[in-house]
């Protein structure tokens, strides 16, 4: 047995642009299970950063993962994906602010 680590994944990030449909009831029916995923992947740091356009017509979302096809599984997993047209592309680099519970300091 050898003491080498195991190498893990390199992540790298990718930026993935949504042309949303119109809202129909149908697509309405599916935001709340939408906000689920999402929410899980964003707590897990898997999604990054979600953005949605004012005329609600374009979603744009990053995430991380090793590869094109281990991000294009997880974005199959979400409920809108069938309704839209989307393009995916590798970033250099994605810059986020945190945004959550405040650090503690005990000063």
């Amino acid at each position: 047995m050898s003491d080498e680590p195991i190498p893990l994944p390199v992540m790298r990030p990718w930026m993935v642009e949504f042309d949303l449909p119109e809202i129909t009831m149908e697509f309405a029916a599916l935001i709340p299970e939408q906000r689920a995923s999402v929410g899980l992947l964003m707590s897990s740091g898997t999604i990054t950063s979600y953005t949605l356009s004012a005329d609600r017509s374009r979603l744009w979302v990053t995430l991380v993962a090793p590869s094109q096809e281990a991000a294009t599984a997880i974005l199959r997993k979400l409920p809108i994906l069938p309704y839209t047209r989307w393009r995916i592309i590798e970033a250099m680099f994605s810059e986020v602010t945190q945004v959550g519970i405040p650090r503690m300091s005990l000063n």
